[in-house]
């Protein structure tokens, strides 16, 4: 592996682990509350689906701001969009 695809697959790595302890904390808060937690399980199908699909302006706007910007920085781009669609890219 190159170190471009070092570099891709360390930040994969980091945002899985990101949105697995976000997810898991959110979890354990809104265990009990079955509506709130469909509306997150909702959203977390959202972003996979907008992920997959490669659309950066989809999966942008579902991050936060400061997510957006570590994001293009990682991958030296100017936009979010577009480190998204560097990632995806083969």
């Amino acid at each position: 592996m190159d170190e471009q695809g070092k570099g891709r697959a360390s930040i994969l790595w980091a945002i899985g682990a990101l949105l697995t302890v976000v997810g898991l904390g959110l979890f354990v808060n809104l265990r009990d509350n079955s509506a709130r937690l469909g509306a997150l399980e909702d959203a977390g199908k959202a972003f996979l689906k907008a992920r997959a699909s490669g659309e950066g302006t989809d999966v942008c706007s579902r991050m936060t701001r400061i997510a957006q910007s570590e994001l293009a920085a990682g991958q030296g781009k100017d936009s979010c969009p577009q480190a998204v669609e560097a990632l995806i890219a083969p």
